[in-house]
């Protein structure tokens, strides 16, 4: 199981990529980071705008198993594509 430690809003210090998307955050952009802890490993994730409206407009039972690393958007590829074109 997974337990969250912290989630919450940073400003990056150096280039992240997105957890979600795979896509480049750069330095100094205010993001979502979350913290868990899962059998003794600690992680941080990043997750840039376009990931979390995602992840907010999902059911929580879809996100019941979390994403593997650029997951988010090859699953809903369809809709990341209408974000951006909007």
């Amino acid at each position: 199981m997974i337990d969250i430690l912290e989630d919450k809003i940073v400003k990056t210090r150096k280039d992240h990529n997105c957890w979600g998307c795979a896509e480049v955050i750069s330095k100094k952009t205010n993001v979502k980071m979350v913290c868990s802890a899962e059998e003794g490993e600690i992680t941080r994730t990043y997750w840039c705008d376009d990931c979390v409206y995602i992840l907010s407009e999902i059911d929580n039972y879809d996100k019941e198993d979390g994403f593997a690393y650029g997951e988010l958007i090859q699953i809903y590829n369809d809709y990341y594509r209408e974000i951006k074109d909007v």
